[in-house]
């Protein structure tokens, strides 16, 4: 089983298995299947308006929470697309490629947008920020959701390392704000 992800509702989680990507009430239930895929999902996320948007064979797809057939978003011309992650506006996601950094895509196929050279796992904060990785260590960054763009300098929020074996920091963000991350071990680097 791959690629937990939770709908905006907390209602469900998706995930992969079997070549399916499949939901399952997070109450308890049988799992449905959502859309069959590629056995290796990269990631993905669940926006508001019940669009998933995943990454496998290094490209981004998207497909309706209520079940279809995935529709391609974005094929990079070189690299991995991977780690999307939904923007609280409901048509904009974060992903990840793996040869130039973070880039803000579209559901409407806009072309995507670098804001970041850092290869990383990307979180967007309801208090406003970016959270990635840069130089091993967890930063923070003013993300202006209006222009998607960056403001300001980027922020060290922590002193120990925080990236894990696949380069990539295992963080997440309450919407009250609240942060948890996994901070490395010396014994790990």
């Amino acid at each position: 089983v791959k690629c937990p992800l939770c709908a905006p509702d907390s209602r469900h989680i998706g995930f992969s298995a079997d070549a399916k990507l499949q939901s399952v009430p997070a109450t308890a239930g049988e799992p449905t299947t959502i859309a069959e895929v590629d056995s290796t999902i990269l990631g993905g996320t669940w926006a508001r308006d019940g669009v998933i948007v995943f990454s496998q064979k290094r490209e981004l797809f998207k497909v309706n929470d209520k079940g279809g057939t995935p529709e391609l978003l974005y094929k990079p011309d070189s690299g991995i697309a991977f780690d999307p992650e939904a923007l609280p506006d409901g048509r904009h996601f974060l992903y990840v490629l793996n040869t130039s950094g973070v880039y803000v895509g579209s559901l409407d196929r806009t072309p995507p947008v670098r804001i970041l050279p850092d290869v990383s796992t990307t979180v967007y904060s309801p208090d406003g920020y970016l959270l990635f990785a840069r130089q091993g260590r967890l930063n923070a960054q003013r993300f202006d959701l209006k222009t998607l763009t960056l403001t300001g300098e980027a922020i060290p929020v922590t002193r120990e390392p925080v990236e894990n074996e696949l380069m990539a920091p295992t963080v997440s963000v309450g919407q009250g704000g609240a942060l948890a991350y996994e901070a490395q071990s010396p014994d790990q680097l």
